[in-house]
């Protein structure tokens, strides 16, 4: 206990949390609780025994079958001819385990006792819930406003402090505590019909008049804006004119649904800093560097 060996009756000491019990024990109790999560096997003579090598064939054909398949699946004709599918590298992990543990290459009971349980459900949920606020569009709501709100604060436009205090009481005094809150709101909705709680959505609502008020309808952002509009045309002419700059996964959708897209699709998804990056690195000249 805590590092400490205890002495006495120990049949007859309670034990608690934490404490480590090591039990001497036949093979008949190992083989009966060997594959159970309330016991861990410190040592075991037949665990010493040579490793069968008599699969190895198998496991390095599965070892390519993984690797080729994943490649070949983001080749933009696979994902012509199979579109809504994704042959990926996580598809052919999942496929090339379930083989392995069908062909006994290793045990599935011995190494699933170590997985939480717990763990995978939390993990399933939060792809569950990622997926619905994407697909409602709600998680493009919650980052954008509080995207707005960072760039408002970097560009001296406004404080945290500037918004009222009947929305920060609500919503939370930070970034951190508003996505909390909108997205705890969220989840609380239920799977049904996605939506937030009624107080929440009225603070959101309030958050989002503030911020037409005071930083999109501002004549400090205002002025920025023909020039931001003539950065993304020539972003987008430039694009449009040389598709192969495109990034591969855009560049597949291109040939999927167009160049038009694909090019909106990529523009779309710049942050402010990187579109200026890349209307400086396509048409602002650099200086020599003379030595």
């Amino acid at each position: 206990r805590g590092g400490t060996l205890l002495q006495g009756d120990w049949p007859n000491m309670p034990l608690q949390n934490h404490d480590t019990l090591l039990l001497e024990t036949d093979d008949k109790f190992v083989q009966t609780y060997r594959d159970s999560t309330a016991f861990l096997i410190s040592s075991y003579d037949s665990d010493s025994q040579p490793l069968c090598h008599r699969k190895r064939y198998l496991a390095i054909i599965l070892l390519l079958f993984m690797i080729v398949g994943a490649t070949v699946g983001e080749l933009p004709f696979v994902r012509e001819h199979i579109p809504g599918f994704r042959f990926d590298m996580f598809f052919f992990v999942c496929v090339t385990t379930v083989i392995m543990a069908w062909t006994r290459i290793f045990n599935p009971r011995k190494y699933s006792k170590y997985l939480s349980w717990d763990v995978l459900v939390t993990i399933a949920c939060a792809f569950a819930i990622s997926k619905g606020m994407k697909n409602s569009g709600f998680a493009d709501v919650i980052a954008y406003i509080n995207h707005d709100i960072d760039d408002s604060v970097r560009a001296e436009i406004l404080t945290e402090d500037d918004v009222p205090r009947s929305i920060t009481d609500v919503l939370g005094h930070s970034k951190s505590e508003r996505i909390t809150t909108l997205i705890t709101s969220i989840i609380n909705g239920g799977a049904q019909d996605i939506h937030m709680d009624e107080r929440t959505a009225q603070a959101y609502d309030a958050l989002h008049k503030f911020m037409g008020v005071s930083v999109y309808t501002n004549p400090k952002c205002k002025s920025e804006e023909t020039r931001a509009q003539d950065m993304i045309a020539y972003l987008y002419q430039y694009y449009i004119l040389h598709i192969e700059a495109l990034p591969a996964q855009y560049l597949n959708n291109a040939y999927k649904y167009g160049a038009d897209t694909a090019v909106c699709d990529y523009i779309a998804g710049m942050t402010d800093g990187f579109a200026v990056q890349a209307f400086k690195d396509l048409f602002i000249p650099k200086s020599w560097t003379l030595y």
